[in-house]
C-alpha cells in the first residue's frame, strides 16, 4: 500500500500493490523518473518519484515483460500464416 495526499486539495490517495506495480512499470517503460498521478477529487496531477514508489515494492521486484503489440512482418514476397487460406 502506497499512501499520499494531493498537494493541492489534501485528498488522501492510496495505491494498492497491483496499482503500484502498474504505475512503476509504466514509468520504467517510458524511462521516466516520476509518475503522474491524477487526484480523484480535484483532478490535479501529482508527480511521484519512481524511486519512492520502488521502496514500497520488494527488493527483487521486476516489471513483467510487456507482450509485443503486433506480430513481426514477413519479408517482401513471403506470406505469413494468417494471410494464407
Amino acid at each position: 500500500m502506497f499512501s499520499l495526499r494531493c498537494f493541492k486539495c489534501g485528498w488522501p490517495i492510496n495505491l494498492n500493490r497491483a496499482e503500484l506495480e502498474t504505475a512503476v512499470a509504466e514509468a520504467m517503460a517510458k524511462d521516466e523518473a516520476h509518475y503522474a498521478l491524477v487526484c480523484p477529487s480535484c483532478r490535479r496531477v501529482n508527480k511521484i518519484s519512481v524511486k519512492q514508489m520502488r521502496r514500497k515494492l520488494p527488493r527483487d521486484w521486476q516489471p513483467v515483460a510487456q507482450p509485443t503489440e503486433a506480430p513481426a512482418k514477413a519479408k517482401d514476397g513471403e506470406e505469413t500464416p494468417a494471410e494464407t487460406g
